[in-house]
């Protein structure tokens, strides 16, 4: 690994880490234009950090050859080197968010019973009847039992189920894909291979609503113009339709814009002065 290829991993990592602080700080009501300037900060110093530990490996592969190995071992123990401090990178930012996660989880929960507690206070503080019933503190009533609870299914949100989909695949791809198989999903997704089973008409447009009998039966167009059933023109026409039919690359719309240009064709020369021709 040269130096300027250490440089853009420790940058990558350190635009992975920026990314999951300014998520935390959204989730936590913090602007975006506050989580950027908080987050901007942080990102320098981990890019001064990264690189570095890159600048280190980049030192090390500029020393000569260990006495006693040969330099095929000496690259080989480079490699391996700079596999485990990527490696390293990705578990650190990984372990760093969830222990982040975890803790703003709890955060939110402590800050709730407090809010609840405070509202409880200020209403005995007003005066308030204490002697009320909350509404979930009683007994279930056993009649009402087998009309909900066998009918009660978790519906997750959907913003929140897109947001843990984004945040899963910023933390998990953040330095590119780990393997073949992650590369060619990647490629699927942005278009550039064709999705399994392989289907002929994908992404066909208009044309997947068409059935393959428009495309090679075409001769019920020509019953829409006044041409001559024998002759040289029902020849030349003839093989119009028959070319057309086995074109795969056009569609039925310019397949029938091509047999009414020539119908339209013929029709005016028949009207005019080279009618003679085609007698």
């Amino acid at each position: 690994m040269t130096n300027q290829a250490a440089k853009r991993i420790a940058e990558k990592a350190a635009i992975v880490a920026r990314a999951e602080q300014f998520y935390r700080l959204i989730q936590q009501g913090v602007s975006a234009a506050k989580a950027n300037k908080q987050t901007q900060g942080e990102f320098k110093e981990m890019l001064d950090r990264y690189t570095q530990l890159a600048s280190e490996q980049a030192k090390m592969r500029a020393q000569p050859t260990h006495p006693g190995e040969s330099k095929e071992q000496w690259q080989k123990h480079l490699d391996e080197l700079t596999e485990q401090c990527k490696m390293s990178i990705m578990m650190a930012i990984k372990k760093d968010f969830a222990d982040n996660f975890v803790t703003d989880e709890e955060q939110l929960q402590r800050d709730y019973i407090e809010k609840r507690e405070r509202q409880v206070l200020e209403l005995k503080m007003k005066g308030a009847d204490s002697t009320y019933r909350k509404m979930f503190s009683g007994r279930f009533p056993d009649e009402f039992k087998p009309l909900f609870v066998g009918d009660l299914e978790e519906r997750p949100l959907k913003f929140w189920r897109e947001w843990d989909e984004r945040r899963t695949q910023i933390v998990g791809q953040g330095l590119g894909p780990r393997n073949l198989f992650e590369e060619q999903m990647q490629w699927t997704k942005r278009g550039m291979m064709w999705p399994y089973p392989i289907d002929n008409d994908f992404m066909a447009g208009e044309e997947e609503n068409v059935s393959f009998a428009d495309h090679v039966f075409l001769e019920s167009e020509m019953a829409k113009y006044k041409l001559p059933r024998t002759g040289p023109i029902a020849q030349f026409m003839e093989l119009v339709l028959n070319g057309l039919s086995r074109n795969p690359f056009m569609s039925v719309t310019k397949k029938r814009e091509h047999i009414k240009w020539y119908a339209e064709y013929f029709t005016d020369a028949l009207k005019g002065k080279y009618k003679e021709l085609f007698v």
